[in-house]
This record gives structure tokens, C-alpha cells and sequence, in this order.
């Protein structure tokens, strides 16, 4: 893709309209951060201005498509000047399967594989956590532990 300083589009390719399913009239009327879910707009807006401002950037966000699906991506971004003009060329990629295997992997970390119980590392982080709040806040706690 390219971006021009005020955040429109001025360049994709089709697998751009095919995933956002965008046509290419609809997308010219696009600002880049349009498509940045809500929780996302700022950090995607800073990104924009720190590539204009320092050169690169890359970030990971959720792209919103015109049929309301979310697609987590990963984006690259270099400013480049054609014509005298700063633009940001860069590519984004689908990340969904990374973003899955993250999520089973964050789950067997904390998870016995055969029971689905939480394991003895989950338990030791959420007693840390506990420990820590009750420092901040001088407050106790308190802890009931059985072993099945």
C-alpha cells in the first residue's frame, strides 16, 4: 500500500480489496485509520506520524472489514518521497494463524493437557499477582488450596 501525509490510500493491491472487501472506489474515500478497530485508532495514527517523522515503523492492529469481521495483522511502513511528496509504502499481513497458535500456547502453559485443570504455573503467577496487590494496597488476602 500507499499513504499519503493526510492518511488516504493512494496505491493497494487487489488481495487488499479482496480481504477488506473494499472495491477500489470505496477505498480512495478511505483513511488508513478507518480501518483500524476502535481500541486501535490512536496507536495506528502514532505509528503513522512516528514513519512520517522518523522513517519506519511497524505495528500490529485489527483490521475491521467492510463486513464487520476483525483480521489481526502485522504492518511495516517506510516513508518514501515520489514527486516531492512524503508517502508511507508498506505492507501489512494477515496474522490470524499466529495469533491462534499464541492462544493455544498461552493456554498449555497454564493448563494441564489431560484434565484442563489450571497447573501449578498458573497458580504460582495468580498467587504472585495476589501477593502484589495486597502490597499495593496493604490489604491481605487470603489462600485456600486443595489438592485433588
Amino acid at each position: 500500500f500507499l499513504i499519503a501525509t493526510e492518511g488516504r490510500f493512494r496505491r493497494w493491491n487487489r488481495e487488499f480489496e479482496r480481504i477488506s472487501g473494499y472495491d477500489s472506489e470505496e477505498i480512495t474515500r478511505l483513511q488508513a485509520t478507518d480501518l483500524a478497530a476502535e481500541s486501535y485508532g490512536k496507536i495506528l495514527r502514532e505509528k503513522m506520524a512516528s514513519v512520517f517523522r522518523e522513517g519506519s515503523a511497524d505495528a500490529e492492529f485489527d483490521v475491521l472489514t467492510k463486513d464487520s469481521r476483525s483480521i489481526p495483522v502485522y504492518a511495516s511502513g517506510l516513508r518514501v518521497e515520489l514527486e516531492n511528496q512524503p508517502y508511507i509504502a508498506g505492507f501489512a499481513l494477515d496474522i490470524t494463524e499466529r495469533k491462534h497458535m499464541e492462544r493455544r500456547l498461552e493456554k498449555m502453559a497454564r493448563t494441564d493437557a489431560l484434565t484442563g485443570v489450571f497447573n501449578r504455573a498458573k497458580f504460582n503467577s495468580d498467587l504472585k499477582q495476589m501477593e502484589e496487590n495486597a502490597l499495593r494496597y496493604n490489604r491481605g488476602f487470603a489462600l485456600i488450596a486443595i489438592d485433588i
